[in-house]
């Protein structure tokens, strides 16, 4: 047989048939070995059927026989006369969680445990039968369905107690290991993968110990070579477990020791911590009382001692299954003297809750767990060697599952409108539960990109899936796909949270990115015009709203002999560039925007650079004529006084109000001052401003300061090559305002980003 051949652990097989049963195969526990998310409903049994067996049941199995995909059942018993003949019944599932008797199968005196294994390689289950009384081990071969061929003995020490199967000489065919009571040695025979043994061997030193009653075969050491445990069945002071690991030859290396629950005669593996490796559970009983010890690996063969646990009085068979579905092997033991079967949920690490007992028939020798009645649950069979029955208890735990999301990640086209999520419930599907939901911001934002969404979802009995929906806001800028976090909590009616329990939603942008440069459709004045006023402002026009790009200082406007100076203001789709001084009659002036000197909001720049080109209206003639002042004669000649210019206002600057926020109302106004960064302007203050909550921009006055003449007498070119956006900064910065620099006194603000220089007007 294959070197992946299911190995027994205890005294009884574990079903095989996935299918058909739960977790009941070491194998599939260690996979499964998961610290519970919460704490799973201790099982309950109800509906306690017997079936008939007759005679004396000693030792029962559950197994798919017939190949239906539904658990059958098989006993060994014996007939109650003084040579103990011995028989296997087989009892096929019916699926319901009763079975039908349907053959009997010869074997020899006092049939005491049974295993089933593949011995000749036909992918039919076969069974191997240890007889107590009459020193044997028989093989029953599996024909196809129910049927087997007539049984073949092979001989073993004396009061075989137990047999298992595990290939110990790595050579991919089944052997049987066989614990000798009365003559404390352990039979190996070795299979030649045709359903034929080789000649016993037989161990019987001091690595065996007294009266052994139970094996379990597993790879304590994970080196690839089968071990045995081995239980004996001593008194108070005596070794009570020995562990003897395999060679890879069928031999074994010198034991080690463990004591455990006294008198002890069945044992069971699975990993009861979670920690993925192989641990021990050992029943024994003393002075009537029953005890349980549990015995943690460590991964390399060796073991400690964990706890001990009561249970019903004399112990006789111990088994590991999943029967609440936590993911967490529990314990079942049936106990000899209390006619009871107790129940031990395991807490999944290392430790045991306290035994609830159910009552089965008299004296029961031999426990079996399998889904008998294909709900998904794990039931129990009892061998009741004093009633002569099978109780069977169906295993009626409500599960009411784990909910989770169906998946880590979604993800939604931004004009899809609508993302639909769902929240699965797996485990179990028992009663009616709920669990809540929300959304959060992750790199989305909520009244933006998405409608928050939050509420409950409620499962209705057996209902596995339920979903919500997350409404998606569209937009038409292009920008980078962003996040929403998805989360479940407070789960109720027994439910409890599986993985994941938070989720990402990725809204995919299907804006197309605006990567077209803005353009120029038109200027004033046009290029190449003629008689242009002196004093004229000239204003170009863009197909797009417009702002400072990085080369927005290179713009010049050149005359004949000189180049202008002038300040520049942008507004919505207008550039308009206003020269300091009144330019020369008579010349020629040039414009130049070079490229990058304005981009659209997007970002993207002015592609290649642009003139404009004009001329300026000719000089008026000059008046020469004389006139009279009034009251003067005709001869006499009148000159007027030359005109006397007006002093120019003080320069205003046009400052942006990066961001304004403030704990007033829209009425109150605020009276600050300012103070520039430039060695040009230290020392100079501006005119107090006033700024209502809620101003896009605001104007400034420049006063006279320490340097002589004071900014407003400095040309306007000189001040604009020396202010720039953010050359600004305010006198207390990212400080609540004293009061009194506030007009409202109840009123307090915090500016929270300096103001931008945008041009003077």
């Amino acid at each position: 047989m294959a070197a992946n051949t299911t190995r027994i652990t205890g005294f009884f097989i574990k079903p095989r048939y996935l299918p058909a049963m739960m977790t009941l195969i070491l194998p599939v526990l260690l996979l499964a070995a998961l610290t519970p998310v919460a704490a799973a409903a201790a099982p309950s049994f109800h509906e306690l059927l017997t079936c008939e067996a007759g005679d004396v049941p000693t030792n029962i199995i559950a197994e798919d026989f017939n190949r239906d995909g539904i658990v059958d059942l098989a006993l060994a018993k014996y007939v109650n006369t003084s040579s103990y003949p011995g028989y296997v019944t087989i009892l096929l599932g019916n699926g319901t969680g009763s079975f039908t008797k349907t053959k009997e199968y010869k074997v020899r005196n006092y049939p005491y445990s049974v295993t089933a294994a593949d011995f000749d390689n036909n992918g039919i289950t076969d069974l191997a039968v240890a007889n107590r009384t009459s020193d044997s081990v028989s093989i029953l071969l599996g024909i196809d369905g129910d049927n087997f061929q007539v049984a073949k003995s092979y001989p073993t020490d004396k009061a075989p107690h137990c047999v298992v199967a595990a290939d110990f000489n790595g050579d991919g065919w089944t052997d049987l290991a066989v614990a000798n009571f009365s003559s404390n040695s352990i039979t190996i025979l070795q299979g030649i993968g045709n359903g034929n043994f080789a000649e016993a061997a037989n161990y019987s030193d001091d690595k065996i110990g007294k009266s052994p009653a139970c094996l379990a075969a597993e790879d304590f050491d994970r080196d690839g070579n089968i071990d045995l445990a081995v239980v004996n069945q001593t008194s108070v002071g005596d070794i009570h477990i020995r562990i003897l690991l395999g060679n890879g030859d069928t031999s074994f290396r010198d034991p080690q020791y463990y004591n455990g629950a006294n008198n002890p005669s069945s044992l069971t593996c699975g990993d009861f911590n979670g920690d993925g490796l192989i641990d021990l559970a050992v029943a024994g009983y003393y002075d009537g009382s029953g005890k349980i010890s549990i015995l943690v690996g460590k991964g390399d063969g060796s073991f400690q001692a964990y706890a001990d646990y009561d249970i019903g009085n004399n112990p006789r068979s111990i088994i590991t299954a999943d029967f609440n579905c936590d993911g967490v092997a529990d314990l079942a033991v049936a106990n000899y003297d209390s006619n009871t079967v107790s129940i031990l949920t395991g807490n999944g690490d290392g430790s045991f809750e306290k035994a609830i007992d159910y009552n089965v028939g008299a004296k029961p020798l031999s426990v079996a767990a399998a889904d008998f009645n294909g709900d998904g649950k794990v039931d129990l069979a009892t061998a009741n060697s004093a009633s002569g029955d099978v109780s069977l208890l169906l295993n009626s735990t409500t599960f009411p599952g784990q909910l989770q999301f169906s998946q880590a990640s979604y993800s939604v086209a931004e004009d899809a409108h609508s993302a639909t999520i769902t929240v699965t419930r797996t485990d179990g599907s028992d009663s009616v539960v709920t669990v809540v939901y929300r959304t959060a911001d992750g790199t989305a934002s909520a009244g933006l990109d998405y409608e928050t969404a939050s509420g409950s979802l409620t499962f209705n009995d057996g209902e596995t899936t339920s979903s919500f929906t997350v409404v998606i806001l569209d937009d038409a800028e292009p920008e980078i796909d962003e996040t929403v976090i998805l989360s479940l909590s407070s789960p109720s009616g027994g439910a409890v949270l599986g993985s994941p329990a938070t989720a990402v939603l990725t809204i995919i942008d299907n804006d197309v990115p605006d990567t077209r440069p803005p353009q120029i459709i038109s200027s004033d004045p046009v290029d190449k015009a003629t008689g242009i006023d002196i004093n004229q402002a000239i204003t170009i026009i863009f197909n797009e709203v417009v702002q400072p790009g990085s080369e927005i200082d290179a713009i010049t406007l050149a005359g004949d002999n000189s180049t202008v100076a002038y300040t520049y203001s942008l507004n919505g789709k207008a550039l308009v560039i206003k020269p300091l001084a009144s330019l020369d009659y008579s010349s020629g002036y040039t414009l130049t925007i070079p490229a990058g000197a304005i981009t659209d909001l997007a970002g993207n720049a002015l592609a290649t650079s642009f003139k404009l080109n004009f001329r300026t209206i000719t000089a008026p003639e000059p008046d020469n004529n004389n006139s009279s002042s009034p009251g003067s004669n005709s001869s006499d000649s009148y000159t007027a006084p030359a005109p006397v210019a007006p002093a120019p206002p003080p320069p205003q600057l046009l400052l942006t109000v990066a961001q304004l926020q403030a704990a007033v109302t829209a009425s109150d106004q605020i009276s600050l001052y300012w103070a520039a960064k430039t060695s040009l302007l230290a020392a100079q203050l501006l005119e107090p401003l006033g700024v209502n909550i809620g101003d896009s921009t605001i104007t400034a006055n420049l006063t006279a300061g320490a340097n002589t003449g004071g900014p407003s007498a400095w040309p306007r070119q000189m001040l604009a090559q020396s202010l720039s956006p953010g050359s600004l900064q305010k006198t207390a910065p990212d400080k609540v305002l004293p009061a009194s620099w506030i007009n409202n006194a109840r009123a307090t603000a915090i500016i929270q980003q300096v103001l931008e220089f945008a041009g003077f007007i």
